[in-house]
């Protein structure tokens, strides 16, 4: 019996540096929460929008909850650009598509190195400033 030859191949997944990158929500899932059983939780897929990284995807998840302080309703409201409060109610599938700041994390673990999304913050409003007066042309002729 023959047994074969493996080649060592170079990983393809090469995670980010440390660091805050702007993104899309891609998708949004229910899937199995990994730590309660019969529990579900939101797995979000993020698209990195900047330069050189451009198309790479992160995978972020949130358990259900909707207290305020919940990571789900933070990162809501960031993707929203807007609080949210006692009453409201909040549409997943109104995060498809927004765009925010992920904090990403590269952390080192037994199986490699790989990114985790510690927070999404709102996209900065662009600062606009307010228009200059025009002034009135002098003729250095006219005196």
């Amino acid at each position: 019996m023959s047994l074969p030859v493996l080649m060592i191949q170079q990983p393809s997944y090469e995670p980010l540096r440390t660091g805050e990158y702007r993104v899309r929500v891609a998708d949004l899932a229910m899937v199995e929460s990994p730590f309660q059983e019969g529990r579900e939780q939101v797995k979000l897929t993020l698209e990195v929008l900047d330069p050189p990284y451009s198309g790479r995807r992160l995978t972020a998840y949130c358990s259900l909850s909707a207290s305020p302080k919940a990571k789900l309703v933070r990162w809501a409201q960031a993707l929203l650009n807007r609080p949210l409060t006692a009453g409201d109610s909040l549409n997943l599938a109104d995060l498809i598509g927004r765009e925010g700041i992920a904090v990403v994390i590269l952390g080192r673990g037994s199986r490699g190195d790989y990114n985790r999304v510690e927070d999404l913050l709102p996209v900065p409003v662009q600062a606009t400033t307010a228009p200059q007066p025009v002034q009135e042309a002098t003729d250095p002729f006219s005196q």
